[in-house]
Parts: C-alpha cells; structure tokens; sequence
C-alpha cells in the first residue's frame, strides 16, 4: 500500500468516526431533551476526544436545591444513578458525567 492509499484511507475511517460521533451526540440530545428527570433542566452529551469518550453534562435547576437543600443531594444521586443506568444501558462508549447548576 502506497503513501497516497494510506492517506486515503485514513482519511476515510476519521471521517465516518466523525460522522458517527455527531450522528450518536445529535440522537442522545435528542432523546434526553424527551426524558424529564426531577431537578434537572438539562442533559448534553458531548465528544472528547482525549479520552475518546462522551461527556454526559447534567444540568441542574439552581431555584430547586435552594428551595429543597434537604432532599436536592437525595434527588441529585438518583437521577445520576438513572441517567447512568440508561447510558451503560443503551450506549456502549466510555462516558463522565459532570454536573452543573443553572
């Protein structure tokens, strides 16, 4: 195989690994935005190609750990256990979860 082959062909196998990748991130917004977890806004998933894995971004609601200071972590570690075990579930990628507070 020739320089210009091997080029090729590279060339080829990171442009279908980007496309699967905007492809899986675009599918798994898309499904989470439908999903609705107590306390969350929002959950994103995006590509980090260091680890080459996803980031899973929670969002949470600011306004309900001030009202619920209590119950928020209670809350907060369910819907991590929930949203885990609908990612090992259903995508096999490594993944890292951070959680934000809007």
């Amino acid at each position: 195989m020739n320089l210009q082959e091997n080029i090729r062909r590279v060339l080829k196998e990171e442009t279908e690994k980007f496309d699967k990748v905007e492809h899986f991130v675009k599918n798994a917004n898309i499904l989470f935005s439908k999903l609705k977890f107590k306390a969350v806004k929002r959950v994103e998933f995006e590509y980090d190609e260091r680890i080459e894995g996803y980031n899973v971004n929670i969002f949470y609601d600011r306004q309900f750990a001030i009202d619920n200071p209590k119950g928020f972590n209670k809350v907060k570690q369910e819907t991590i256990k929930e949203i885990g075990s609908i990612i090992t579930r259903f995508f096999p990628f490594k993944f890292y979860i951070y959680l934000y507070d809007d």
